[in-house]
């Protein structure tokens, strides 16, 4: 049952693919082609024409966009500096204040008198 399935499967996919192999292309088909290859030619030289004027008026306001955008980013990083500044400082305040605790000490580091203190039995 299995091999005639893939027989069966087979003979299919093979007929479909001779058929759209054997399929002429028309003459009504090459005119249809050749007809929406001129229109999209057309429209396309319609779309650089307009597209270059396009292109101009943008031009001629991108200084004041782009001088905006400038400001805008150079605002940003002077106000961000700042910030940074100002953290530092506080991290310095801080260690000024608080300084840091000494290291714990271990048996190794007592001096040579002392006796370590022995954890009480449970």
């Amino acid at each position: 049952m299995k091999s005639f399935n893939k027989f069966v499967l087979g003979a299919l996919a093979l007929g479909s693919c001779a058929i759209a192999v054997a399929q002429p292309y028309g003459a009504a088909d090459q005119e249809r082609r050749d007809r929406n290859r001129e229109e999209l030619i057309a429209r396309h030289e319609r779309m650089g024409e307009t597209h270059s004027s396009v292109k101009q008026e943008v031009r001629e306001g991108a200084d004041t966009v782009t001088d905006k955008t400038r400001r805008a980013g150079h605002k940003a990083a002077s106000f961000t500096r700042r910030q940074l500044g100002k953290v530092r400082n506080f991290g310095e305040r801080q260690q000024a204040k608080f300084p840091p605790a000494p290291e714990h000490t271990t048996n190794s580091t007592l001096p040579t008198g002392d006796k370590p203190v022995k954890a009480p039995p449970k």
